[in-house]
């Protein structure tokens, strides 16, 4: 009962980036649970021994957490209003290049921003 609340924090963040409502019940279906618990039953018949498991289970947590940490990127939205405006257009622009499209009024934005720092 005391760890439970994360679940409904990672539907709603994933629930409010969907660009189609049609999959929005996809989404909700496929949240993890189903290939974490076919993982947790393939290392327990592996490992055979619990120090084992969770020997196992904290390098599998680590290793994600590394990843995780080198492919993140840092929230546009959060730099610009830090007013960190080359190092959000940066970010975009990785952004952009890895879902291979562009976004157009991005641009305008940092425009925008630029003058008002200069402003300031």
């Amino acid at each position: 009962m005391l760890f439970k609340g994360y679940m409904v924090t990672n539907l709603v963040l994933m629930i409010e980036n969907l660009e189609h409502a049609k999959s929005r019940l996809l989404v909700v279906s496929l949240n993890g649970w189903p290939l974490g618990m076919a993982y947790v039953g393939l290392v327990a018949w592996i490992s055979k021994e619990w120090r084992t498991y969770h020997i196992i289970f904290a390098a599998t947590s680590a290793a994600l957490f590394i990843i995780l940490q080198c492919i993140s990127l840092e929230s546009v939205r959060w730099l610009i209003h830090q007013k960190r405006i080359r190092r959000a257009d940066k970010i975009q622009l990785q952004i952009d290049s890895r879902n291979f499209r562009v976004n157009e009024l991005l641009p305008k934005i940092m425009q925008s921003q630029e003058f008002e720092e200069v402003d300031i």
